[in-house]
């Protein structure tokens, strides 16, 4: 009778908002399957929106219920509320969209390179889409890795692994018949220079700069959103053998000009790197294009720059390197997360933005590429770095907190042992003389502050508490 009919209505009604509430797994599949064929983009795209409306909707209306409880504010406010809930979806959807269509085109093109326009078999997008990551503005970025790297992107098997640096090997050959090819490149680890570690490597092609000429395309493309620049970016990990290998062909190829943005430390590592990455990379037809601007650190440099893209976080207090080399560890260790990764990739935008919009010319930039040679050629005599000591104990003489004091004297440690322990033969008198003077300046500061480094030039080891404080 009409407690049985009671009952009833209270079960429909329970399901009914359970349903409402709660994120609806069948919709999941098929978003992820947009990572698996290309051809459900557009199926993917409506059930991530579908996502978002069912769960507005579900909280929508909970807020209803509450405001009927507590005596409503009226059907105005309802209006506004939905008005803003549907803008906030359509919203994602263009973000959605914006992002796939952008992935479409940097694939596109690197299988055009790679195999030749439309001749890549249809597999290979679905493939390569599998082990893509995002940076900031929508831009994709192949992971290439053995291991976990990434936060959220998927380790590759081993057959994976040897697909992906077979199809990077195609990609790097096609582009190299490229007349002008030019890649935008950064590298991110610790204590770039003598005694550091480069743990990551990225690239992207860009048409910013022609590779040959060094001619500037000035301003932004037409109707630029987003998701530009859309060219497939690679992020290497150094920490595998076969990926060095891949790096080393890129770096040391003459036919592909790399744009790199203060590149000297890196160059330090690239050319003699030792310990759990060695490298021993001789970087060619590089230009450091720092060189070619008054502005010398980029942060401030895409600060004095309109405005392009919102979505670009600024450079600088986004790693706190200093806590972690203060104490000689690790601050960008793999696996990284998704904040980390796309630091590292987003340094290419900024270059990118820089070059295109920034106040150069051509005509800097070659005298940039001829003093990027005359830096190489230095450093090509010079395999301990006693060069570059003196500039090492002047940036310790410039910290300005006993935090930055105490990560340039690990820096300057770092560069100390390691003279010790690759110096080939005795050094000559006043090469000890010199040594020995940056030895007792970081000591000051290290014993002070109870930090030790290892012969070995090994990293210390944070204790899990003190990693989670880092990262809050």
């Amino acid at each position: 009778g009409p407690v049985c009919c009671a009952a009833v209505v209270l079960v429909v009604v329970g399901v009914a908002a359970s349903w409402l509430a709660a994120p609806q797994s069948w919709l999941v599949p098929l978003a992820g399957s947009v990572a698996q064929a290309p051809g459900m983009r557009e199926c993917g795209r409506r059930a991530r929106v579908g996502q978002l409306a069912l769960r507005g909707r579900a909280g929508v209306s909970k807020q209803r219920l509450g405001r009927a409880r507590e005596g409503g504010a009226g059907a105005e406010q309802e209006e506004k509320e939905e008005e803003l809930e549907q803008k906030e979806n359509q919203e994602q959807k263009e973000e959605d969209e914006l992002t796939d269509a952008n992935l479409e085109r940097g694939i596109e093109f690197f299988l055009d390179v790679a195999f030749g326009p439309g001749a890549a078999p249809q597999s290979v997008g679905p493939f390569l889409w599998k082990f893509c990551m995002k940076s900031s503005l929508g831009c994709s970025f192949l992971v290439v890795s053995n291991d976990t790297f990434v936060d959220n992107v998927p380790s590759a098997s081993a057959e994976e692994f040897e697909r992906l640096l077979d199809l990077m090997g195609r990609f790097v050959k096609g582009y190299e018949k490229f007349g002008g090819a030019s890649l935008l490149a950064d590298f991110e680890g610790e204590f770039p220079g003598y005694g550091g570690e480069l743990t990551t490597a990225q690239l992207q092609p860009t048409a910013a700069v022609h590779g040959t000429s060094l001619k500037l395309q000035r301003g932004l493309p037409t109707g630029t959103t987003a998701a530009w620049p859309s060219a497939l970016g690679f992020f290497l990990d150094l920490r595998c053998r076969k990926v060095v290998h891949l790096l080393k062909k890129v770096m040391q190829s003459s036919r592909i000009t790399k744009l790199i943005w203060g590149a000297r430390g890196d160059f330090e590592c690239l050319m003699y790197q030792e310990g759990r990455n060695p490298l021993h990379i001789m970087p060619t037809n590089v230009v450091d294009c720092q060189m070619a601007y008054k502005t010398k650190a980029m942060g401030k440099n895409i600060q004095s720059l309109p405005n392009v893209f919102a979505n670009l976080p600024e450079k600088d207090g986004q790693v706190d390197w200093s806590k972690y080399h203060s104490r000689n560890a690790r601050a960008f260790e793999p696996p990284l997360s998704d904040h980390k990764a796309r630091y590292a990739v987003d340094d290419l935008h900024r270059l990118e933005v820089i070059l295109r919009v920034g106040e150069t010319e051509t005509q800097k930039l070659v005298k940039a590429r001829l003093s990027t040679r005359l830096v190489l050629g230095g450093l090509a005599n010079d395999p301990l770095g006693f060069n570059s000591l003196e500039a090492v104990r002047q940036r310790l003489r410039k910290a300005l907190t006993r935090t930055q004091a105490s990560a340039q004297a690990v820096a300057l440690m770092r560069h100390c042992l390691f003279i010790r322990k690759y110096a080939p033969t005795k050094l000559r008198p006043y090469e000890e003389i010199a040594l020995d003077a940056a030895e007792r300046a970081a000591k000051n500061i290290l014993l002070k502050m109870k930090v030790s480094v290892p012969k070995d030039l090994s990293f210390a080891e944070l204790e899990q508490e003190q990693e989670e404080e880092e990262e809050e």
